[in-house]
């Protein structure tokens, strides 16, 4: 994320001047910085830290961002903040990272007014934590809007501002908002049919950019025909691909498919292992559960009520059991949501 963020200013730097020689520009700010220019000192470590114009060094670029801060530089004080807080090139120290973040933040740097809501958010402040969120709401910085949905959907009497926002942050290509959306689209029991299009629109452009979290949940949708023709071979190809990232719930459902067969292939139990051990492994009940099912069952594995046990007492530490089995599965659609707000 930093490094993302320290291209993206060299980058609109270098477009609002019009010059592409990486090295000409590297000089003419190291002439500058002679001069005690606190972005040309900046411009100096940005440029360090990702070797443009010059060699990749880090540790030097940190010290051109401790210069640069030193001048009251707000991008050099939110950058050297990140550094000490991720101990990126420097010994961390959050009490300086937090220092730095909100000075970057009191001359309203958006990221640093973000970052120093969590910071209140850690120490249990939580006034101060949703003034300096709303602070970056308001300039439109995408992962503020998406956290300050989640907080005013935490009330009845703010959910629809809290979809407002989510809509905000996911016009900006914000992933996290725009999966949350789609999501929240088919998983509410009050759904909106008209909206179904919608979201399925958002899950296919973040398919084509080979999102996990999309292709397993537009996989859902074609296994149920929610808003499209219901599609076994679509449906099954998309929790593949969804899979083969690694995503627990892809991997759980895949390994029923193969644990219970389908009308395009009968049940392989040792391919329905696999995926469900790849799954249990992120601690992922509904495989632990599955697992349990084959051992009792003796399905590709042999017999044994003592695995079984084993692994249903996994599942049942978190809540899912046989009895349970399909309330549970009820509750997916709502887990999915979890999932993708914890871990993604």
């Amino acid at each position: 994320m930093l490094t993302d963020y320290i291209v993206e200013n060299l980058h609109n730097i270098t477009d609002s001047l019009g010059v592409e020689d990486s090295v000409f520009m590297y000089n003419q700010w190291c002439r500058e910085a002679e001069q005690g220019n606190s972005y040309a000192l900046l411009y100096i470590g940005l440029s360090k830290f990702i070797g443009y114009g010059c060699d990749k060094d880090i540790k030097n670029a940190i010290t051109w961002f401790e210069q640069s801060a030193e001048h009251d530089n707000e991008i050099a004080q939110y950058i050297l903040g990140v550094c000490y807080d991720r101990s990126i090139g420097i010994e961390q120290n959050y009490d300086k990272a937090m220092e730095l973040c909100y000075q970057a933040a009191m001359k309203g740097i958006p990221e640093a007014q973000y970052d120093y809501s969590v910071y209140c958010a850690n120490s249990n402040n939580m006034k101060e934590c949703n003034e300096w969120l709303y602070k970056a709401v308001c300039q439109d910085y995408a992962p503020a809007q998406y956290n300050w949905a989640i907080v005013l959907s935490r009330s009845p009497t703010t959910i629809n501002d809290a979809t407002i926002w989510l809509e905000e942050a996911a016009t900006q290509n914000f992933v996290k908002a725009q999966l949350f959306l789609a999501n929240q689209v088919y998983t509410s029991p009050n759904k909106k049919w008209q909206d179904i299009p919608k979201a399925i629109g958002i899950l296919e452009k973040l398919c084509e950019r080979n999102n996990p979290i999309a292709q397993y949940s537009l996989g859902v949708l074609y296994s149920r025909g929610i808003g499209v023709d219901m599609n076994e071979t679509v449906a099954i190809g998309l929790v593949e691909q969804s899979a083969e990232q690694g995503y627990a719930p892809a991997l759980a459902d895949l390994g029923k498919v193969y644990y219970e067969g389908t009308s395009l292939f009968d049940p392989n139990y040792d391919k329905a292992m696999e995926l469900l051990l790849k799954a249990e492994k992120q601690g992922f009940a509904l495989a632990q559960l599955y697992i349990g099912m084959m051992y009792e069952q003796g399905f590709g594995v042999k017999k044994s009520m003592y695995q079984a046990n084993k692994w249903y007492r996994k599942a049942n530490k978190q809540g899912v059991n046989k009895q349970s089995f399909q309330q549970y599965q009820q509750q997916q659609n709502q887990r999915h949501l979890d999932y993708i707000e914890e871990n993604y």
